[in-house]
């Protein structure tokens, strides 16, 4: 079950634990206006993802991209990793769904932490996400992001923070 929100929902969640903190710290920087963290991911070239090591098994994957059509979606899910999924410009719509509502494409790549995944519907569950939202999916939340919201494509600047999954103690 993905779990979404405004940033700020989500700060007790986070200082549970000393790893999650650091998680905290970064995205709290990410969204700060003139902190050095938000301009250099708002300032990205296209396609150009920048790596950073956060420490404890935990890093993040700085991008800027721009949105597309629904038709060129690429659904994933992850087995070692907890996707925190920040956007700090833009926005785009999320499409995510259960692991039965898609067919298998490629099997999981250990190297990569990746199962590749196409719906078996035309569509299927959609979230928008802006500015200032946090998307935390889990492994077994397939998702696909940076499809466009109505016809034009607009540019997102967006953090992924990829948390091993023994770091997260998940219960509602």
């Amino acid at each position: 079950m993905a779990i979404v929100g405004s940033l700020d929902r989500f700060e007790g969640l986070c200082k549970k634990t000393q790893a999650l903190q650091c998680v905290w710290d970064y995205m709290k920087s990410a969204m700060q206006e003139g902190n050095e963290v938000r301009e250099r991911i708002t300032k990205l070239p296209l396609k150009s993802p920048q790596k950073l090591d956060l420490g404890n098994g935990i890093f993040v994957i700085e991008q800027a991209y721009m949105t597309k059509p629904y038709e060129e979606a690429f659904f994933e899910s992850h087995q070692k990793y907890i996707d925190f999924q920040l956007v700090l410009a833009g926005k785009e719509i999320f499409a995510t769904g259960e692991k039965g509502d898609f067919a298998l494409v490629e099997p999981y790549n250990e190297a990569k932490d990746l199962i590749v995944y196409s719906p078996l519907e035309k569509e299927c569950s959609s979230l928008v996400l802006h500015q200032g939202f946090l998307a935390i999916l889990f492994p077994y939340d397939v998702h696909a992001g940076s499809l466009k919201v109505g016809k034009e494509s607009e540019r997102v600047s967006k953090s992924v923070i990829k948390v091993p999954v023994e770091l997260v103690k998940h219960s509602l």
